[in-house]
């Protein structure tokens, strides 16, 4: 009945590994899931398709064609709840990925793996590895906004590390940045998320209250 989400852990325990009839239809589940912008589903089948696609198989490139990189969930840190089980499948995309692939789009992968490894199975060190080189990527694609989302990921992974007290300037300057180059919409992950939380965290509650209000006037 096109019901591919709830269809899916039940395809995977049933297929054989590799099995193409299998992978091919949670391959399109995933599909239906990203397009609908169904974080959790598309992360649980995600998972479910690891146990049935080898990590060295090439048809983990025609997984990556249907998900939607840029995704406001990822950013928004809304599925990081999930994020775990999708990593060993994030792995081996990224693992896959031939060096033709552009750079928009490996850094946008590799951005997704290092806010699981964070937050998700709480990889902190391969996390960082991982960011830092999605935004080297961004860079390297011309992605102002990528790369400063990216660098805010970071201050974030050192938040996760201990150093709380890095998390409001670093967020501020990065705002700052965002705010020079006409980027409404990394500011205000910066001032909301960063300078907000760390104020928050502190005890800083007159700041945090005036990052969250200046959030969401972005956000409006």
């Amino acid at each position: 009945t096109g019901r591919l989400g709830e269809a899916a852990p039940h395809i995977a325990r049933s297929a054989e590994p590799g099995d193409p009839d299998g992978v091919d239809a949670l391959c399109q589940a995933v599909r239906q899931a990203e397009s609908r912008q169904a974080y959790r589903e598309a992360l649980i089948i995600l998972g479910s398709l690891a146990e049935v696609l080898p990590a060295n198989d090439e048809r983990w490139l025609a997984v990556l064609d249907g998900m939607v990189l840029d995704a406001d969930w990822i950013v928004d840190h809304r599925a990081d709840v999930y994020g775990a089980v999708a990593v060993p499948a994030l792995r081996a995309i990224d693992g896959m990925l031939p060096s033709s692939v552009d750079n928009a789009r490996r850094a946008a992968l590799k951005f997704r793996l290092g806010t699981f490894l964070t937050w998700g199975t709480g990889e902190a060190d391969e996390a960082q590895r991982v960011n830092t080189e999605a935004g080297r990527l961004f860079e390297a694609a011309g992605d102002r906004s990528g790369a400063l989302l990216a660098a805010l990921e970071d201050v974030f992974i050192q938040f996760v590390g201990g150093n709380v007290a890095g998390l409001v300037p670093t967020s501020r300057r990065i705002a700052e940045q965002a705010e020079a180059a006409g980027d409404p919409y990394v500011a205000m992950h910066a001032i909301g998320r960063g300078v907000g939380v760390g104020a928050l965290t502190t005890g800083a509650f007159d700041e945090a209250e005036a990052a969250f209000r200046k959030a969401v006037t972005l956000a409006r």
